[in-house]
């Protein structure tokens, strides 16, 4: 599998002989310092191009990083002006292309507060036209756990003695797959890992993110 250095380098190179490319920004746990990134972390990329109509009208152009087992079909956000093509290559490397034009650039300079991707880290590869100059510098923190409020400490107790309820009626009931609906998936990812995240906040002053679904809860916890 290619090494991050290879991959930038072949990022960089791509954008810099190819005219629709102007400015090419990597985001999430590449950009960060403070993440924890292995082999199989994906690469966030944003394009911001001249031209869609080029990303548009043929997909030859993710074969430039190599052999393609698959990807996802193309996603356009009309409201924004956005494309996105998730692709995974033979070697395992997986890229998430978002696309925009240039003017995109541009919106981020004069914002007062930059996007929550960027806050979490940005690295800028290529800026053929010198527009991320003023683009805020990230904290690095948009995705630490916020210390819950009393109102929200208390509505998480209530609701999950509340559903625990269902479960023990499914169970007597002998309805098992909606006790493990109510067990899996309402109470163990809507309050139980709620409570966990407070739990590793509280013991790291507020300053960490455990991620996704209990992704890093191992990294934290006894």
């Amino acid at each position: 599998m290619r090494k991050q250095e290879e991959m930038f380098a072949q990022l960089l190179e791509w954008g810099e002989k190819n005219g629709e490319i102007r400015t090419i920004i990597v985001t999430s746990s590449r950009a960060n310092p403070n993440a924890i990134k292995d082999v199989f972390s994906d690469y966030d990329i944003e394009l911001f191009v001249k031209d869609l109509e080029f990303f548009l009208t043929s997909d030859k152009w993710m074969e430039h990083f190599g052999e393609v087992i698959t990807f996802a079909p193309l996603i356009a956000t009309e409201n924004d002006g956005w494309l996105t093509r998730l692709v995974l290559y033979e070697d395992g490397i997986k890229i998430d292309f978002q696309i925009s034009t240039n003017e995109s650039v541009r919106k981020l300079t004069n914002k007062p507060q930059i996007p929550q991707e960027y806050e979490n880290g940005y690295l800028v590869l290529l800026d053929k036209d010198n527009l991320t100059e003023d683009i805020k510098p990230p904290s690095y923190s948009a995705f630490v756990t916020k210390k819950p409020t009393e109102d929200e400490y208390r509505a998480i107790m209530n609701e999950f003695w509340w559903d625990t309820t269902y479960v023990a009626k499914s169970l007597w009931r002998d309805e098992i797959y909606v006790a493990k609906y109510m067990l899996d998936n309402i109470i163990r990812f809507n309050y139980l890992q709620k409570v966990i995240e407070w739990y590793i906040g509280v013991h790291n002053g507020w300053k960490v993110n455990p991620n996704k679904c209990g992704r890093w809860f191992k990294r934290y916890l006894r």
